[in-house]
């Protein structure tokens, strides 16, 4: 490597320049996939990790708008569509009818191994134009982001579970 671009590389400032300009196209690649197939299987990137989410486990709507980072009106916004088109339930509360929490159908489980798969596939044709040195290096540098992503969210779903403990 020469002194120029480990100079670049040991610059955190540069790295995340070159990430946040990768996100945009590769966004756009990820919503043009997520919108192909047929019309059932469509979904938009909300409605994806919507369901991505619900897969993992059942939630309130404001659990998930923590996960999204959006407003508690936006969740309902794309929770209504996807239970429209059945892949996602309201669950009633027998001990508070104010609360629904959500939960994926199996309609829903099915729509999202099918984006997930489009996904991958569309994913796997970019990659392809790596050699297999720079997918090592681009799977090492992904796997390294993907624990510090995971270490923060850690922190910021035990700072809400605080928050909601000090609320009750």
């Amino acid at each position: 490597m020469g002194d120029d671009v480990a100079t670049l590389v040991e610059s955190s400032t540069y790295c995340a320049a070159v990430l946040v300009d990768t996100l945009v196209p590769l966004g756009r690649v990820l919503t043009e996939a997520l919108g192909c197939g047929a019309a059932a299987e469509r979904l938009t990137p909300a409605q994806y990790r919507t369901l991505l989410f619900l897969a993992k486990h059942d939630g309130l709507s404001s659990e998930l708008a923590r996960f999204l980072g959006v407003t508690r009106s936006s969740v309902t916004t794309t929770v209504d569509v996807l239970v429209g088109r059945g892949l996602v339930e309201r669950v009633p509360s027998r001990s508070d009818r104010r609360c629904a929490p959500l939960r994926s159908t199996a309609a829903g489980q099915a729509c999202l191994s099918t984006a997930r798969a489009r996904l991958l596939e569309r994913v796997a044709l970019l990659l392809d134009g790596l050699d297999t040195e720079q997918r090592g290096s681009l799977l090492n540098g992904l796997v390294a982001l993907h624990r510090v992503l995971d270490a923060t969210e850690l922190r910021t779903l035990h700072a809400g579970a605080v928050a909601m403990e000090r609320v009750s």
